[in-house]
């Protein structure tokens, strides 16, 4: 295989791999592989909301127009999670299955140091990406290129997709550091759940909540310009007696439509506890059917992951110094 074809063929594993890579909201971004033309759908939504966020949403506070009953669903959420401080850092490995139209099997490693350093790697590549306070990288077995300008958009994309699917697994593992533009409790569990998940469904508590900080991985620019940030809607379906998130269903907000091309649906499994956090063992997503109209979710998930619990550590004790290139540690001696 030529050295543009190893590359290539990286790059695709790349995108599933960090699209895939979400555990609970991390497994959001894995929207762009389900992206399709888009048909109307007659399913409208009432009171679809605003686009974009405000500046003055803070973590913790509620909408001025939460019901008693949505603020006190909201609290059984956050009594899920144990731990008396936040996710800072983390590092984990999952195993990630894609039944896509380039069927593949990939191990992956991603370490993530809050507001927004990431280094994951391909196993079976030896390859993956690098933000940190020295730029970003792509890291090819012993190879770092510096990505810059228009010759690495496409992989500082990747990175983009990658920090911001972190942050959503440290949103949705931790309720509590979600800033909420809407909450609000649904009567049942939502008429767009496949048939196969809707017994399931229907044992669970459901909430509706908008946000700024989820992620679908639609295609915006690199890097976003300054000003309010998109916010998206997720059904999210919980356990009632221990809060643990099973089911979610997750869209952009603002639009009329229950179902768009992009729209999620996340299927958690087999929690477990971790550093105060509970933990899906198993995550499974599903697209929209490309071809149904109405549009309706695949039966069969696109994406399959499972968490290697032995590796996974959610206060790693990480530093700035571990999101350099070994390049510019040899040169500093110390790694500062």
């Amino acid at each position: 295989m030529m050295r543009g074809q190893r590359i290539r063929e990286g790059s695709r594993r790349r995108r599933s791999v960090l699209a895939g890579c979400t555990l609970l909201g991390v497994a959001l971004a894995a929207g762009q592989l389900f992206a399709q033309d888009e048909e109307p759908s007659p399913a409208p939504i009432a009171g679809a909301g605003a686009r974009e966020a405000d500046d003055e949403l803070r973590p913790g506070v509620l909408p001025a127009d939460a019901t008693p009953a949505a603020r006190s669903a909201w609290a059984v959420l956050c009594e899920a999670t144990l731990a008396p401080e936040p996710i800072r850092a983390f590092d984990m490995s999952f195993h990630l299955r894609s039944r896509g139209d380039e069927p593949h099997d990939v191990d992956t490693r991603i370490r993530f140091l809050s507001p927004g350093y990431v280094r994951s790697s391909v196993r079976e590549t030896g390859r993956g990406h690098l933000r940190g306070d020295r730029g970003d990288w792509l890291i090819d077995g012993e190879r770092e290129v510096r990505l810059l300008g228009r010759d690495g958009a496409e992989d500082i994309r990747q990175i983009e997709e990658t920090v911001a699917v972190a942050r959503n697994f440290i949103a949705l593992t931790d309720p509590r550091s979600v800033r909420l533009a809407g909450l609000s409790v649904l009567d049942g569990p939502p008429p767009e759940l496949p048939a196969g998940l809707g017994e399931r469904g229907a044992r669970l508590s459901w909430l509706s909540l908008t946000s700024p900080d989820l992620h679908l991985g639609v295609r915006r620019p690199t890097p976003e310009p300054p000003g309010p940030k998109p916010l998206y809607r997720a059904l999210i379906g919980s356990d009632p007696r221990s809060g643990h998130i099973e089911l979610a269903i997750v869209a952009e907000a603002g639009t009329p439509r229950r179902l768009e091309s992009t729209t999620l649906l996340l299927e958690l499994r087999g929690h477990f506890e971790r550093d105060g956090f509970a933990v899906p063992r198993e995550v499974l997503i599903y697209g929209v059917h490309a071809q149904a109209r109405p549009l309706r979710f695949a039966s069969v998930p696109r994406l399959q992951l499972w968490v290697d619990d032995a590796g996974l550590d959610l206060r790693a004790p990480l530093t700035p110094a571990d999101f350099r290139p070994a390049s510019a540690l040899e040169r500093n001696g110390d790694g500062r």
